[in-house]
């Protein structure tokens, strides 16, 4: 019955060209560039290089550690340990199932991205529920003398482990991947540059090239589709737009102008060397900066 009425949800599933795709995708046919800068290391990130062979273990357990506010770190510890005490209740036990059968299976994956945690935060947030109402519980048991500050205490208690992390939030706007707290404050873009800069000062890098570049020359980047929206809006549609990492652009024979966008965490097994090239004989001739951090460099020839 599962079956039946699987296929009647889904009865695209039945179509060849489905089949056809979801082979190019396991196979890993459909991408273009491969690896992920973490820490300064370009790792495998392909599901093919599960379990040891891709980006660490360790990926998603360090993005919880340092990239969650601490009074929600410090909750949710407490409620993960406190559910782990009472797994045997139903409801502790689900939130430990849901967890875990998330960090355990995505932690082996060789393919990581935060994006992903998406939908890991939910099972967080129930840790941290869990976490905060037994510390009312316990200050009740406290106030035991003094009942009319129970009420109190609990208003203070979930305004400061809701308020706190919604002000940090606020306060991280508009490069909210970038918040990172305290136990790696100094450490800013440095463990996730992807995931944290992403296209972040790109429409700047291509307006600078945009107004600098004469008629004809190359734009060397890794982002076609944003790039040629942003030719079309700045009406440079002459300019020469080529990816690094593809196979036929070989930065060591261009002739005439050619400026190149860098962006660190778009560094990939396909383009290091190139990158490497780019950094080593061409001038940077602009930067810019989000937060007091380099998100884009651009290169000129």
């Amino acid at each position: 019955m599962i079956v039946i009425a699987f296929l009647i949800a889904n009865p695209a599933v039945l179509l060849p060209q489905v089949w056809q795709y979801l082979n190019a995708y396991m196979g890993e046919k459909l991408l273009v560039h491969t690896g992920y800068l973490f820490a300064d290391r370009l790792y495998k990130n392909t599901v093919s290089s599960t379990p040891f062979w891709g980006t660490p273990i360790y990926f998603y357990v360090l993005f919880m550690a340092i990239k969650i506010p601490l009074l929600v770190l410090g909750s949710f510890i407490g409620g993960f340990f406190i559910s782990l005490k009472r797994r045997q209740h139903p409801g502790h036990a689900f939130v430990l199932f849901m967890f875990l059968f998330w960090i355990v299976p995505y932690s082996l994956f060789g393919a990581k991205w935060l994006r992903y945690t998406l939908s890991l935060m939910p099972f967080v947030y129930m840790f941290a529920a869990i976490g905060i109402v037994e510390l009312i519980r316990f200050l009740n048991k406290r106030l035991q003398a003094v009942l009319q500050l129970r009420p109190l205490a609990a208003a203070v208690i979930v305004a400061t482990f809701v308020g706190g992390p919604a002000w940090l939030a606020y306060a991280s706007g508009p490069h909210y991947a970038l918040y990172t707290n305290a136990l790696a404050a100094s450490k800013v873009g440095y463990f996730f540059p992807h995931d944290e800069f992403y296209d972040d000062g790109l429409r700047e890098a291509i307006k600078f090239v945009c107004d600098s570049a004469p008629p004809g020359a190359v734009i060397a980047h890794e982002t076609p589709a944003v790039t040629r929206y942003y030719l079309e809006q700045f009406q440079r549609n002459d300019l020469n737009s080529k990816a690094i990492s593809a196979p036929e652009f070989e930065v060591v024979n261009i002739s005439g102008p050619a400026y190149f966008i860098l962006q660190r965490g778009r560094t990939y097994f396909e383009n290091r060397d190139k990158l490497a090239f780019i950094r080593a004989n061409f001038k940077k001739v602009h930067e810019v900066s989000v937060n007091g951090l380099t998100a884009a460099e651009v290169f000129a020839k």
